[in-house]
């Protein structure tokens, strides 16, 4: 679901600086109780589009006798609208 909601986010980018982009997906992530920080997010402009990077990982607890890290990458590119501000 954290995919998508990047992918959304990507889509609007010309209305927001990197910075606002990057709380934008942290409040997403806390919503789905990933933990995420700016170190997670990887946001790179082009010309006429942009990428946004997300790695974290998860570590799930089996009956308080294992632990299982799970690693997550999520990588999304797409288009800026034209005729907008991609900077504030």
């Amino acid at each position: 679901m954290l995919r998508i909601d990047v992918g959304e986010e990507a889509k609007v980018a010309h209305m927001y600086t990197d910075e606002q982009l990057t709380g934008r997906i942290i409040k997403k992530a806390d919503v789905w109780s990933i933990p995420l920080s700016g170190e997670n997010i990887l946001i790179q402009r082009g010309q006429e589009e942009i990428r946004i990077a997300v790695s974290y990982s998860v570590v799930l607890n089996f009956f308080d006798r294992y632990e299982q890290e799970l690693f997550y990458d999520i990588d999304v590119e797409k288009p800026l609208n034209e005729g907008r501000s991609t900077r504030f």
